[in-house]
Order: C-alpha cells, then structure tokens, then sequence
C-alpha cells in the first residue's frame, strides 16, 4: 500500500459576521492554491527518505510506554521507548516526542467521490464509512474529520481522544457542524 498523503497548513480566520458556505467558499479558495505537489508533499518528502523499518518504530517509540505492565511484550516495548536513540532524536527534531502536544489542530481526510457500484446482486450499498486514523497518534490531534461519498451520499467521521478533548465540547462540536450543514 503506497503512502498518498498530502499535508497542508493553513491558518483560516472564520469571519462569524459571514454564513457557514461563504467561509467555506472562501477558505476553499485560499486552500486551493496549496494542493500544488510541491506545496501538498514537502514536509512528507522527508519523511519518505527514511529507512522504512525508523519510521515505523516512531509510533513504538512514542506509544511504548502506554503497553500494560502485565502483557508479555511490557518489558521490551517500554524499554524501547525509554531509549535515546536516532529514533527519539527524529521525533524530537520535528518536536513529536510527546503524547501531551498537539501536532495538529483538526486533520482533514478526504477520499473525494467513489464510484463503487451501488448493487451486488441482492444486496445495494446504501453508505461507506471510513475510519480516517492518522499519522500521529489521535491524542496529538484536537479532532480528526473523515468524509467520503459513495453511492450518493456523504459520509463524516468525527475521531477524537478524550485525552485531546472532552466528549462534552465533542458533541457541541459535532451538532454546531450539522447545524451549519443543514442551515
């Protein structure tokens, strides 16, 4: 499976004087620009260059520590994420050691328009959900937004830790955003 992400970071100003679909016509075409590859794929590019084998024990380095005392790989994992090593000094260059800081404040992922038949024989797909995960661990992130349309409809997943953000501030999230969705 290829890694085909991009990675944009934009600072948006929402103008609450405006409607939700003016703010976001206007932040579209702010982020327009930016899905250049130069621009979508330049921080990625370096981490691409990496021996496949550091970069995934970033996240054993980073989530080590969390395994339970009692399961039979404690003592190996938790000691590999207490070592100083190229690893930990990767996670640190780009300051992502941490489970405390925010790497990101909403990630967005988007799997655009699917053109998956809609019938298989006597069965019809009525959705897709997807399960947008991400790149660093979910604590890291405020929120992470997951959409995709198939088969007319559109589907968002709302991911979150409630390490990151409490299930309270969630859900007025959530209802604010389906408020302006349907207004």
């Amino acid at each position: 499976m290829g890694y085909y992400a991009g990675a944009i970071q934009l600072k948006f100003k929402y103008n609450k004087k405006k409607s939700f679909w003016e703010n976001a016509r206007k932040f579209h075409k702010t982020i327009q620009p930016k899905f250049a590859n130069k621009v979508l794929f330049k921080d990625i590019l370096n981490w691409l260059y990496l021996e496949p084998t550091i970069f995934e024990a970033m996240n054993f380095k980073k989530l080590g520590g969390l395994v339970p005392s009692d399961s039979t790989r404690y003592e190996k994992l938790s000691d590999f994420s207490k070592q100083e090593d190229i690893v930990l000094r990767l996670l640190q260059r780009d300051k992502i050691e941490s489970l405390e800081t925010k790497h990101w404040g909403i990630a967005v992922t988007n799997l655009g328009r699917l053109d998956f038949p809609k019938t298989y024989g006597a069965l019809e797909l009525d959705r897709l959900m997807m399960q947008p995960g991400g790149a660093v661990p979910l604590v890291n992130v405020n929120l992470v937004l997951g959409a995709v349309t198939c088969s007319g409809k559109l589907s968002l997943i709302v991911e979150y830790a409630e390490e990151a953000v409490d299930t309270i501030t969630m859900k007025k999230i959530v209802d604010q955003a389906m408020q302006f969705l349907h207004g």
